[in-house]
């Protein structure tokens, strides 16, 4: 399966590959707006992955992502506790 996501100052949203109704977007809350852009692209990853977990459940994942930052801290992890989480 390929997943996509991105996030902007003021929303997220993400969606599977050739799968109907996998749309998933959100807007930010204040506090969440605040945060790094990082913050955001990793909480748009986390919320796609976790909207669609059933159907992706035991099924190999692409990301494809904009964020190179992003893509080193989910293969390598982050030395910042609330990226990390």
């Amino acid at each position: 399966m390929i997943a996509c996501s991105d996030a902007s100052n003021f929303a997220e949203a993400s969606f599977i590959v050739n799968c109907k109704n996998s749309v998933h977007r959100s807007i930010w809350s204040g506090i969440e707006q605040i945060q790094s852009s990082t913050f955001r692209e990793i909480r748009a990853v986390n919320f796609g992955l976790r909207a669609y977990a059933k159907f992706l459940e035991g099924k190999s994942v692409k990301l494809l992502l904009d964020s190179q930052s992003c893509v080193r801290i989910i293969q390598a992890g982050s030395s910042k506790p609330e990226l990390q989480r």
